[in-house]
């Protein structure tokens, strides 16, 4: 095997265990809010709706919820802070306030509540 081919394997093994230990986070953080999350109201602060013709639209919020007097939004593991959360189209209709769960020892981290997984819209913009 020639060194450039040794580089390549490095970096695609490198990349390759990146992607699988955020995978397997993701999971750990989904696993327990879905079944040792604190549940509560949030208060939604935005709304939209993104057009994918000829696939379904996404029905998305964002939403802040407080826990010991601190304010949260919707964050993920790595830390991105106010992302947008997928619902579906009824929860979206007239929404202001949506179940959520968060976890008693990460206030941080949160999902709606009877949802699968929300972590599908990250968009920050």
């Amino acid at each position: 095997m020639t060194t450039i081919n040794k580089v390549r394997l490095g970096i695609w093994l490198g990349v390759g265990s990146l992607i699988t230990v955020l995978g397997i986070c993701d999971a750990y953080y989904e696993y327990r809010l879905v079944h040792s999350g604190v549940s509560t109201m949030a208060v939604v602060t935005e709304k939209r709706f993104t057009s994918r013709s000829p696939l379904p639209g996404i029905y998305s919020v964002r939403y802040r919820y407080e826990s010991a007097g601190t304010s949260y939004t919707f964050e993920d593991f790595l830390g991105r802070t106010n992302l947008w959360a997928s619902v579906s189209q009824n929860e979206y209709k007239d929404i202001a306030r949506l179940p959520i769960q968060y976890l008693s020892d990460r206030p941080n981290l949160s999902r709606p509540s009877g949802a699968a997984i929300n972590y599908l819209d990250h968009e920050q913009g």
